[in-house]
């Protein structure tokens, strides 16, 4: 299975992943074996049957470049995200912002057992348009498996498990929380994270960033602060049923005309402010042509693939909680 990380627009060498400590890669590995496929689908099914019936944003109070009619939706998806926090022995909590545009995040804490007081995050944005099966049911539910699975097996450190409000509508929840709440030592963004296509040439590359022309492999995009965290990502999985992984660093905040396009997901919240997050995406539009329409439900999704990458989850976020 390939993994490889890729420079950015030429500003970063591939260099050999990091050396693992053996005892803590088997703790990782034998978490994530604890990941059910079966779940992941079934999360997003819901998410899809909440959705249509939940009250539309008028997007033109938020952004006048958007139609009222926008088929934005986000208040069901968030309450039912913090039902399942509590199913899961979890406090949500609800990180509301009443200044116009309003925003309510929710997330939910899996206490440290050594270092509580040090912060994993690992986020996903719960608002959508249309059903949002891929943007980001699929992200949503990734999240959420992951915290099933380490909230009955606690990490050393604390993670913070994330619903972003409003991220379609300019990464205003994941934002807002940067600035108000603790800095994470590490942070991980799930964002489209469940389509794949084995067509030849159903993939579409950024500039500088030469993916395969097939749409199987998951994206793991990092900053120049979180390098090291892409390069672990890459060597953590060798033995376990993840996809094909192929990384590349930004440079800096990946600020520029010609990075703009990994600025669209709540990460760069993280990337302005100088800290480590890592983005986990199937490329979104170029790859899914069911992007930001109708057409995104989840009969479209790739359930393996979905359970690969919440195995990628719980592996990095493991051997992020065991470093130093």
């Amino acid at each position: 299975m390939r993994r490889r990380l890729l420079p950015f627009l030429a500003l970063v060498a591939a260099c050999a992943p990091n050396a693992l400590d053996p005892a803590a890669k088997e703790t990782a590995q034998s978490l994530a074996t604890r990941v059910e496929q079966p779940r992941l689908i079934a999360d997003v099914e819901t998410l899809q049957r909440l959705r249509a019936t939940d009250t539309t944003i008028d997007c033109s109070t938020i952004n006048p470049a958007y139609s009222p009619t926008c088929k934005l939706t986000n208040a069901a998806g968030r309450a039912w995200v913090a039902e399942r926090f509590r199913s899961l022995g979890l406090d949500p909590v609800f990180d509301d912002d009443s200044s116009a545009p309003a925003t309510s995040n929710v997330f939910a804490d899996v206490r440290g057992t050594s270092r509580p007081d040090e912060l994993i995050l690992v986020g996903a944005h719960v608002d959508a348009f249309h059903s949002g099966a891929d943007d980001n049911a699929s992200g949503v539910a990734v999240m959420l498996e992951a915290a099933r699975v380490i909230s009955a097996h606690p990490l050393s450190r604390t993670v913070r498990f994330v619903a972003f409000d409003l991220e379609e509508m300019g990464l205003i929840g994941s934002a807002r929380l940067q600035k108000s709440r603790q800095a994470p030592v590490m942070t991980l963004i799930l964002d489209c994270v469940g389509y794949t296509d084995a067509a030849e040439g159903s993939q579409i590359s950024l500039p500088g960033f030469p993916t395969p022309t097939t749409g199987t492999f998951l994206g793991v995009i990092g900053n120049q602060a979180s390098r090291a965290d892409a390069q672990l990502v890459l060597s953590i999985g060798q033995d376990q049923a993840v996809p094909e992984l192929i990384a590349a660093v930004a440079p800096s905040t990946a600020a520029g005309p010609l990075t703009g396009d990994l600025l669209r997901s709540d990460q760069a919240s993280f990337w302005v402010a100088g800290q480590r997050a890592i983005f986990l995406t199937d490329t979104a539009n170029l790859r899914n042509p069911n992007y930001h329409k109708a057409t995104d439900t989840p009969d479209t999704l790739d359930p393996v693939f979905m359970a690969g990458v919440a195995r990628t989850v719980v592996l990095a976020t493991t051997m992020w909680s065991n470093q130093p």
